[in-house]
């Protein structure tokens, strides 16, 4: 999800490296452009068997990334299914990372929950310290976090970052900054949160993710506007629009126009707020429940 990003925390919007270059340099592309990224995976895709099982894996995982940064919860579930059933050994990295995508795609509470053990069951099968166990840890803390389980959560954040500083796991490393930051937020200390967030800003400049950047300057905007600095937030905000303008997110920028309302709001412009606050809840509410379960989530 655009506004969700926790993810494109790297040179590539996955925290598991695929084995394939190839595929690895089309996971960089998620991050640059996701339109472009599932079109080109989709017409990998279309060469059927001529192509391995695990490579076909791999490509469906592109597409459940890409589909996740753009905010099409269902979809992302869909495509991660497809790759399970591609690759059902539990113990390959790209089982892993379609069952992260599997697990994070639903956002109704209910579903978080049944993913929590799913989660837990997976990490056991990986060594202590590996990438496969780090992602699956990272994972389940985000999971507890969203259902308010909140001290399995940071406990299980805070060690995936302090392990994975450990040289060779520099992607694990912004993924658990990310979705350590967002734990910072809950727990009000917005300097911190602000501080972990610069890292993905730094990966994602580094790399030229102009369309994670987009969603890296939504939570520094929101940031900003919980800590009280609602003039700071709207720069943000603003800046994650016109980032985001050249790829017709209508459902990303639904998420970023929700946050400017309030930060307008907060500044006495109510005009402008009521107006953002309007146009959000119309495209939510076009996308469904499936994206108003998302913003009630983010909220």
């Amino acid at each position: 999800a655009a506004c969700l990003s926790a993810q494109g925390a790297q040179a590539t919007t996955l925290c598991l490296e695929p084995p394939d270059p190839a595929i690895e340099e089309l996971s960089r592309r998620v991050g640059q452009h996701p339109h472009a990224a599932l079109e080109e995976a989709g017409r990998r895709l279309a060469q059927g068997a001529a192509l391995p099982a695990g490579t076909r894996a791999w490509l469906h995982a592109i597409r459940a990334a890409a589909y996740w940064e753009l905010s099409y919860g269902s979809k992302t579930q869909e495509e991660a299914a497809a790759g399970l059933a591609l690759a059902p050994d539990p113990r390959s990295a790209a089982h892993v990372q379609l069952l992260i995508y599997h697990g994070h795609a639903d956002f109704h509470a209910e579903a978080i929950e049944s993913a929590i053990p799913r989660f837990e069951a997976a990490r056991r099968l990986h060594a202590r310290g590996s990438a496969e166990n780090l992602c699956l840890q990272i994972a389940l803390g985000d999971a507890q976090l969203k259902v308010d389980r909140i001290a399995e959560a940071v406990a299980n954040l805070q060690e995936a970052y302090l392990v994975s500083r450990e040289p060779g796991h520099e992607r694990q490393r912004v993924h658990a900054a990310m979705a350590l930051s967002r734990f910072m937020r809950y727990a009000g200390d917005y300097e911190q949160a602000l501080a972990l967030l610069r890292e993905k800003i730094g990966w994602d400049t580094l790399h030229g993710h102009t369309y994670m950047l987009s969603a890296d300057h939504y939570f520094e905007g929101r940031f900003n506007r919980l800590a009280g600095r609602s003039a700071e937030s709207v720069r943000h905000y603003d800046h994650a629009r016109r980032l985001s303008a050249p790829f017709g997110d209508t459902l990303g920028d639904a998420y970023v126009d929700l946050e400017r309302c309030m930060a307008l709001t907060d500044l006495g412009r109510l005009g402008e707020a009521a107006r953002l606050c309007r146009e959000a809840q119309r495209v939510f509410a076009a996308h469904g429940e499936e994206a108003e379960a998302e913003a009630r989530i983010q909220l």
